[in-house]
């Protein structure tokens, strides 16, 4: 019994001594790493002094380049693309303004001089011809007229 118990105090012992071989070499690693990173800090590598504050503004470079990623983001259309993406959308702009002034026109005319019930007719023997009759005249310019006289020509009304 008394050999057992001596064992475990050497063992003890032994891993004690481990422990503060280790902490030792932690705290030898620890100063060196220390001194590297004095030796390494921002200040120094710019040529700085260390009572310097680190200029963490951004340069104009990255101020450009920032600009450009929401100009991306908020308007992807880039060189040719722009003169389309302006007459397209100045067409939708023109279409959606035909269809609001003839809708509020319509209300305000047709309801007041002829009633309700002659809307239905309207769109039957009004709407509906000349929607047919312009489709009878694209699909005929289509065979006659190349893509971009088409496209203006049809631009032309609106």
């Amino acid at each position: 019994l008394q050999h057992t118990c001596t064992a475990t105090n050497i063992s003890r012992s032994r891993s004690i001594k481990r422990l503060h071989s280790d902490n030792k070499q932690d705290n030898h690693l620890g100063k060196s790493m220390m001194t590297l990173r004095q030796r390494t800090s921002p200040e120094k590598v710019r040529g700085g002094s260390e009572s310097q504050p680190i200029d963490n503004e951004p340069t104009q470079q990255q101020q450009e380049s920032y600009l450009k990623k929401i100009r991306r983001t908020v308007f992807p259309i880039h060189g040719k693309e722009v003169h389309k993406f302006l007459l397209i959308g100045s067409i939708k702009f023109f279409i959606i303004m035909a269809l609001t002034l003839t809708r509020d026109t319509k209300d305000t005319m047709v309801v007041t001089q002829c009633g309700a019930e002659a809307i239905a007719f309207l769109k039957i023997y009004g709407v509906l011809p000349a929607a047919t009759a312009f489709i009878a005249l694209y699909s005929k310019m289509a065979s006659i007229l190349d893509k971009k006289t088409l496209f203006f020509s049809t631009c032309i009304p609106f």
